[in-house]
């Protein structure tokens, strides 16, 4: 009598996925790092889930921001710029990249946020280091991936998480 469960499972998780309930079992963000030669500038991709972050910022500045929805604080791109400047950032050859925040958008399913940043006027480098501390406070599981890629598209691959907060690259 398998089948009845089984049935019951997937119709179980297809009306959650539905109805908007989700929780995720792990904690994770993913960042994409890339070096455009031609233009000279660092382009920076980070993926956040929305209620990590949401509960991050209500924990520390007392402020909901009700991220995807028509209530949306007027403060969010100036909060979750913030948060990610005080928790990634990237130094090149040994020295602090200056990155501008560019903006957001929402996963389809309004789940996450991609938070888009950009450092320019980047000249060829040798060593990059990446600290990423982004929600390492707030959850003991937290993992940060980032990918890198370098110079001549030369790739690195980091998994930052509590005690490995910095990580580098010689390319």
């Amino acid at each position: 009598m398998k089948h009845p469960f089984f049935i019951f499972s997937i119709l179980f998780l297809v009306s959650c996925s539905l109805s908007g309930f989700y929780l995720h079992p792990f904690h994770v963000s993913k960042s994409d790092v890339k070096y455009n030669e031609k233009a000279k500038t660092l382009e920076i991709a980070i993926h956040i889930f929305i209620d990590d972050l949401e509960y991050t910022v209500k924990k520390q500045n007392n402020e909901k921001l009700y991220l995807a929805t028509p209530k949306e604080s007027a403060n969010a791109n100036s909060i979750i710029s913030s948060y990610i400047f005080n928790n990634f950032s990237v130094n090149l050859n040994g020295k602090p990249t200056k990155l501008n925040f560019i903006g957001k958008e929402f996963s389809d399913d309004k789940l996450a946020v991609w938070c888009y940043f950009e450092a320019k006027d980047i000249e060829q480098f040798k060593e990059i280091a990446i600290k990423n501390t982004i929600l390492l406070d707030m959850y003991e599981d937290q993992k940060n991936i980032v990918h890198v890629l370098g110079p001549n598209n030369q790739k690195a691959h980091f998994l930052h998480q509590k005690g490995r907060e910095i990580e580098s690259k010689i390319f």
